[in-house]
């Protein structure tokens, strides 16, 4: 990697745009897959911008590795739900949240109708296989624009991927002059979920007392 990189950092210096260096890596490295050179490309220039050596425009990084779920991508977030979901979600090895529990609602048609309508909003990070890591929001009309943290799934316990996607959508959503998200946990059950938002940088706002199902709903937030 430590020439891929060199060569990455070249071209930065060249000003080239994000699609130019994926397009100039593709043609190069023809024996390497589109996904994994763009997954380098794009961790490389996280890694970049954490040691405050570049800035860059998170806005032109809308793909299937790590953005907005576009039409092609229904199935296969279809099928990552309900594998999820099948899975014993109160192992408390694994990081994941749903707050629907209805099968249903997951099904590809209902997923895209959901987008369409607005009301739900999905993000995600994949690799050339598969969805491991997926975060759902949806609106709300609270005098400022304000979105709430719907879903968090993790496929292999990652919370560094979950925190990047993240902060990739606080990103997304602020350009969009959103305000504000908001986190709902029902009940007292759920401590590795309110570990994880805490790290998101989220913090406690306050508690709806036996507000769902006669269970207190704790509420956590962060401004944009």
């Amino acid at each position: 990697m430590e020439g891929v990189s060199t060569q990455i950092f070249s071209l930065i210096k060249e000003g080239k745009s994000l699609n130019e260096m994926l397009e100039i890596l593709n043609d190069k490295y023809k024996d390497v897959s589109e996904k994994i050179l763009e997954s380098d490309l794009i961790d490389f220039l996280y890694e970049l911008e954490i040691n405050d050596i570049i800035e860059w425009d998170k806005a032109d990084y809308i793909t299937n590795y790590m953005g907005v779920v576009q039409e092609k991508d229904y199935r296969q977030l279809e099928k990552y739900y309900l594998e999820i979901l099948n899975m014993k979600l109160i192992d408390k090895k694994k990081t994941n949240f749903l707050s629907v529990k209805s099968k249903n609602y997951f099904h590809a048609a209902s997923l895209r109708t959901e987008h369409m309508m607005g009301n739900d909003t999905y993000f995600i990070i994949s690799n050339e296989k598969e969805i491991t890591t997926s975060i759902s929001f949806y609106g709300l009309n609270a005098g400022i624009k304000t979105l709430m943290l719907a879903n968090i799934t993790d496929k292999h316990n990652s919370e560094e991927n979950i925190i990047k996607l993240f902060n990739y959508c606080k990103d997304y959503f602020k350009e969009l002059g959103f305000k504000k998200i908001k986190f709902q946990c029902v009940g007292s059950n759920e401590i590795p979920i309110l570990s994880l938002v805490k790290k998101m940088g989220m913090t406690y706002e306050t508690t709806l007392r036996k507000d769902f199902n006669n269970l207190d709903v704790h509420v956590y937030s962060l401004f944009l």
